[in-house]
């Protein structure tokens, strides 16, 4: 048998030898002699330290030993040949074995050639890694998933876009590493990941808008393709190749911003024009009415002509919503950060909608709490805007009833300032719960019967909402169907740095006073006022046993000093108990709450103080009441409104005014603006020649004399800019500086910053308000001087007109 053996172990074509328990090898494969250059006959005794290097493996001899004395195997060691005849290394396996003489052991070595494996996985490894090369050359991250959607391989791009290395990532599921989540960031679950439906079904994905996160936690757009592996038939594997498309999105957004941008500048420059084209004809509308309104007219035709004037105004009050709206949408209205009255910007803008309140017998209640400064950092003609819009829409929306108006400290503290709830709250139709959610967006009004009804543009609320939001402030509304409205815009203000003093005129302590009031809003309003300002208040709800009250304090030491009676009734019931008041003997000064619309304070030395109070004003309130304790003095009064803008004589000729320096040159390219200027001129007492572009008004400046030049922007030839800009140019030379007015059609504000910016000295727009019109002439208008005597009989006349 051993002799089978050993024919067996010479002809194997293996690495093959006996080593015996001295580790001294005994017998040798064919392919050992081979390499030895051994007859296969010859009988060799070799040690094993000729055989192998055991220096490159210092561990081979005790492992061999430990073979042979414990009968363990040795497992795949590398080793270098001494013997061979080239650079020969070779892998060692081992066991013990019996067969060389059957009575001592030995161990069978084993030895593997390594010089061609090692060729072929050098040769592997050149593949991979020039693989590698063009993986990493690619500008798309590309990387590999096994059948279960664990990481591969990946490339450098993999790498720049996504943060994580390969070798830390191959092995692990892709979806927990880049993919856990939506777009929004909200988690869904791995077998949901659209990143391996390669794996699943077997088909190419396309993703082109998908996020893959980076190991910062950043996240980063992403569109994809995953190429599933097909191997007997199914998916063994995929390769997803991805793109980071944030520069692309950047460029989309930069486009759509571009875009958006474009079409912005051609709304404002759409809705500047429709400004001028509106203005120039609605100029000559209402400055015809205006100047209707000074000639004789009937009760009819003052009625008419009321009616044409305020659907002029309300047409007006449309384009300057659309305007404002534009504006807003364009980020081009800027807010003002002045020194305000609240009572001031409140009262003011309740008194404008008095008048139409009044038409509808509607009352109007203010109250302003006593606790808030005087003054306030803010833009008051925005805030006016946003009371002016709320109150208005309480009016057009109710029928009977009141609407009260409030300005409440809701908060204050020194660090974030003070916080103001304006509120309106009416008796009117109300706002259903469905109709309240698409209150505040644009062109819309609660239902469509409401906007047939009622009118109007559905701008005044969106625009409210965009100035409150602009202001850091917020608005709300309470409301219900047939349960009336209630606005609340709270806004934080700051107080200004420095507060007047408080009035002594309006100083009320001590007072002793009688309110009689029954409506129980304005009851509590009044009292509130008059104890803020120290005054001991009694209230009843009834003109019934008035004077036995008065008797009775009279009696008790505690007479009143003062009786306010309230608006709910008339004239003809509450004079008469002032009346007898007197004849009895009460010395109590009675202030009588009236129904109208008056402004002043009035006083009747007989019966007392009269005052309106639709609205209801704090400030006239309590001046009434000083007035009434003798505490101000009656002949401070609020000056009333007056309409008629007639000066004191008649408008000089061409020649006399040129002569006192007062003429006045208008560039107006419409016929119809031009007969409108020059009439409403005339009936301010001044006198104008006309030139019809700005070339023509260019050569009558220079050829003649004038005091002012009123011009219109928009003129053929030479619009107003250029004829501005070539004046002062002339005025260089001579340092004189003339007056110079623009009248124009577009109210953008960035018209007037250019108008400004041009060299012209004030800005109008169109239509133009005679009050605006005679304040910009009086500031403007050189003082006037007679160089010579009098020009004629008429110069006192003209005195008078010039001064008017």
């Amino acid at each position: 048998m051993f002799d089978n053996f050993r024919l067996l172990f010479r002809d194997s074509p293996t690495l093959l030898l006996i080593l015996d328990e001295t580790l001294v090898c005994r017998d040798l494969s064919s392919a050992w002699r081979m390499q030895l250059a051994l007859p296969q006959s010859d009988t060799v005794a070799i040690p094993i330290a000729e055989l192998f290097d055991l220096e490159s493996n210092p561990a081979l001899h005790e492992q061999l030993e430990r073979a042979l004395e414990h009968g363990t195997t040795v497992h795949q060691v590398e080793v270098a040949l001494l013997v061979s005849l080239g650079n020969l290394k070779v892998k060692i396996f081992a066991w013990q074995t019996r067969q060389h003489d059957g009575d001592h052991p030995c161990l069978m070595v084993a030895a593997t050639d390594l010089t061609e494996f090692n060729l072929k996985s050098n040769q592997l490894s050149q593949l991979q890694i020039q693989h590698q090369l063009i993986l990493d050359a690619a500008g798309e991250g590309i990387y590999g998933l096994d059948h279960e959607g664990r990481i591969t391989f990946g490339n450098a791009a993999t790498t720049e876009i996504l943060g994580w290395k390969i070798e830390d990532a191959r092995g692990q599921f892709a979806h927990d590493i880049h993919h856990h989540s939506h777009a929004d960031g909200s988690n869904y679950p791995r077998e949901a990941c659209p990143i391996y439906a390669a794996l699943n079904d077997g088909e190419i994905h396309r993703i082109d808008n998908e996020v893959f996160w980076h190991t910062d936690g950043s996240a980063v757009p992403v569109e994809y393709v995953s190429s599933p592996i097909i191997k007997d038939g199914k998916p063994s594997g995929a390769v997803v190749i991805f793109r980071d498309i944030t520069e692309r999105k950047e460029l989309a957004l930069m486009a759509a911003r571009d875009q958006a941008q474009t079409e912005a500048k051609a709304k404002a420059d759409f809705l500047a024009s429709m400004s001028h084209e509106i203005r120039t004809p609605m100029n000559g509308v209402l400055g015809m009415i205006d100047l209707l309104r000074q000639t004789e007219l009937d009760s009819d035709q003052k009625q008419i002509l009321q009616t044409i004037r305020e659907s002029g105004r309300s047409l007006l009050t449309i384009v300057n919503d659309i305007l404002d709206f534009s504006k807003i949408e364009a980020g081009k209205l800027e807010l003002e950060n002045i020194p305000l009255s609240i009572v001031d910007v409140m009262e003011g803008s309740i008194q404008t909608l008095a008048v139409n309140a009044a038409k509808k017998g509607l009352r109007l209640i203010a109250y302003i709490d006593p606790e808030l400064p005087q003054l306030v950092d803010g833009d008051p003609v925005r805030l006016g805007q946003i009371i002016l819009n709320l109150g208005g829409n309480s009016i057009k929306f109710t029928d009977s009833g009141q609407i009260v108006f409030r300005a409440d400290l809701v908060d204050s503290t020194e660090d974030a300032g003070l916080f103001v709830r304006f509120s309106v709250v009416d008796q009117g139709i109300g706002i259903s719960k469905e109709a309240q959610a698409k209150l505040f967006q644009p062109y819309s009004q609660a239902e469509a019967s409401t906007t047939r009804q009622f009118g109007g543009t559905g701008l005044g609320l969106t625009i409210c909402k965009s100035l409150t939001q602009m202001m850091g402030g917020t608005i709300s509304v309470i409301s219900d169907t047939g349960e009336g409205a209630k606005f609340c815009v709270t806004l934080p203000l700051t107080p200004s740095a420095t507060q007047p003093e408080k009035p002594g005129t309006t100083d009320l302590a001590g007072l002793n006073l009688l309110l009689v009031n029954d409506n129980s809003v304005e009851r509590i309003i009044l009292k509130e006022y008059l104890e803020h300002w120290n005054t001991k208040v009694d209230v009843v709800d009834t003109l019934h046993g008035l004077l036995n009250r008065c008797y009775t304090a009279i009696e008790q030491g505690t007479a009143y000093d003062v009786v306010v009676l309230g608006p709910q009734w008339t004239r003809e019931q509450i004079i008469p108990i002032g009346d007898a008041a007197k004849e009895a003997g009460i010395k109590a000064r009675f202030v009588f709450l009236l129904q109208g619309t008056r402004h002043r304070v009035r006083m009747d030395n007989r019966r007392g103080i009269f005052l309106d109070v639709n609205p209801l004003r704090r400030t006239a309130f309590i001046s009434a009441v000083a007035i009434a304790a003798g505490r101000k003095s009656p002949e401070v009064h609020y000056k009333e409104e007056v309409e008629d803008m007639k000066a004191t004589g008649k408008a000089l000729s061409i020649e006399e005014a040129r002569q006192l320096g007062t003429l006045i040159l208008v560039a107006e390219d419409n016929a119809t603006n031009r007969d409108v200027i020059g009439r409403q001129l005339i009936l301010l007492g001044y006198t104008c020649e006309m030139a019809e572009d700005g070339k023509i008004a260019l050569d009558a400046w220079r050829n003649n004399s004038y005091a002012l030049l009123l011009t219109d922007c928009n003129m053929p030839n030479m619009d107003g800019f250029e004829l501005t800009k070539a004046i002062r140019q002339d005025e260089e030379k001579t340092g004189s500086h003339a007056g110079i007015i623009a009248i124009a059609a577009n109210a953008m504000e960035a018209e007037m910053d250019r108008c400004l910016k041009s060299g012209m000295d004030d800005f109008i727009s169109k239509p133009i308000d005679m009050k605006d019109l005679r304040q910009s002439l009086r500031k403007w208008m050189p003082k006037f001087k007679l160089k010579t005597e009098p020009v004629n009989k008429h110069n006192a006349m003209m005195e008078r007109a010039i001064a008017s």
